[in-house]
């Protein structure tokens, strides 16, 4: 299987693109791989884990944007089969969605 990641590569202030890089999930060997973005410091950035399915972010700078759905019917489309603690922006209810061991969850209030 392979994931799609984006990552807006720009020097700092600047206007940069946003690239999608294809990540197989499983190397040569057959076994689950793990990637990792890092800073020039060495702090990883980012992480993507296809061994746990879990992708894991470091130091946010900015906002954070997160997958957004039309409504509960896009959102199924889209993610089958979801995974525990996946996070969305649902359209139609104006809220946050978290996915739970009761499936999916509205968090908080309308935004």
């Amino acid at each position: 299987m392979t994931k799609f990641v984006e990552l807006e590569v720009k020097p700092e202030g600047a206007s940069g693109s946003v690239l999608a890089i294809p990540l197989s999930s499983t190397g040569s060997d057959g076994k689950a791989k793990t990637y990792e973005v890092r800073n020039e410091k060495g702090a990883a950035l980012l992480k993507i884990d296809a061994t746990t399915s879990s992708t894991t972010l470091g130091a946010l700078a900015g906002a954070l944007q997160l997958p957004t759905y039309a409504d509960d019917e896009a959102r199924d489309l889209a993610i089958a089969p979801a995974s525990l603690g996946m996070l969305i922006y649902n359209i139609d209810s104006d809220k946050l969605q978290l996915y739970g061991s009761t499936g999916w969850i509205n968090v908080g209030s309308g935004l």
